[in-house]
């Protein structure tokens, strides 16, 4: 998928250069193969992520079944007199939660990729300024590493609402 993305720059490229050339240099030749590497590059792009979503969410499928099963099994089956009702609004939500994070870190690796590469080609085109966009990451990782701070005891607290509102729902007659 990022192959595909990252085709597109040089598709851009080489058919802005093509359209500079003169109407009567231009090799029709050359127009026939921008057609078809527009082509190859846009199926290839819709093929990969459909390819790409369909593996993730079978993936993270599995994962909430498990997980779920898993909780169930040694949460709610083993405990007698608990209230199954609100354990298990709360089991989908916490699962849900860790979906959510295991998406995430699935993602880490082809984005560290991509923003190597990335900064790779700024660096053919721009030389030394391709440094901005770094600087601007630095600078929005430590704003968002300073505030996530906050988070741990804001997130407790809306645990703890949706607690008492579960609790509340699965008891109401």
């Amino acid at each position: 998928m990022s192959a595909f993305t990252y085709a597109q720059t040089f598709l851009i490229t080489a058919a802005i250069k093509f359209l500079e050339t003169p109407a009567g240099r231009r090799n029709r030749n050359h127009a026939y193969g921008l057609m078809g590497a527009v082509a190859l590059i846009y199926f290839g792009i819709a093929f990969s992520t459909a390819a790409f979503w369909q593996r993730v969410l079978r993936l993270t499928a599995g994962f909430r079944g498990a997980t779920t099963a898993l909780i169930h099994d040694k949460a709610l089956v083993r405990q007698a007199g608990y209230n199954h009702m609100a354990a298990l609004t709360l089991m989908s939500t916490d699962v849900e939660r860790m979906k959510v994070s295991m998406f995430a870190v699935l993602e880490l690796y082809a984005q560290i990729t991509e923003v190597a590469v990335g900064i790779w080609l700024l660096w053919r085109q721009l030389g030394v300024f391709s440094i901005a966009p770094i600087v601007v990451v630095i600078l929005c990782t430590s704003i968002q590493s300073y505030y996530s701070k906050f988070m741990g005891g804001r997130q407790a607290k809306c645990v703890s609402v949706s607690f008492i509102l579960t609790i509340n729902c699965a008891n109401a007659p």
